[in-house]
């Protein structure tokens, strides 16, 4: 993931865990995040550039592997591919968001 995440944000992929700086009056104008079940982060950053150019900062910034730890990383990652997939082509997130429940959950 280290070296994917900077080569998405080259593509123009910016997630919630990606240290989004937003000014006050763009974070206002655009209604700030939606209440989504499900990737709202990724509306938040359609909506930002929407409202003008986004800049990306050469910042190291760490965040939680939690996700990936006692779980297959490909099998993860791949799922997580899959419903990113189906937000983009329109399939509701609260929709989505029930079959994604217990990925982020398992029973234990």
């Amino acid at each position: 993931m280290t070296w994917l995440y900077p080569n998405l944000r080259k593509i123009g992929l910016l997630y919630g865990d990606s240290a989004i700086f937003v000014r006050r009056e763009i974070y206002q104008k655009i209604g700030g995040f939606k209440p989504l079940p499900l990737f709202e982060d990724l509306d938040f950053v359609r909506c930002l550039k929407r409202a003008g150019k986004i800049a990306n900062l050469s910042a190291i910034v760490t965040t939680s592997s939690r996700r990936f730890e006692n779980r297959s990383f490909i099998l993860t990652f791949l799922r997580w591919t899959i419903f990113q997939c189906l937000y983009w082509l329109g399939v509701n997130p609260n929709r989505l968001a029930k079959r994604y429940y217990p990925i982020r959950h398992p029973k234990q």
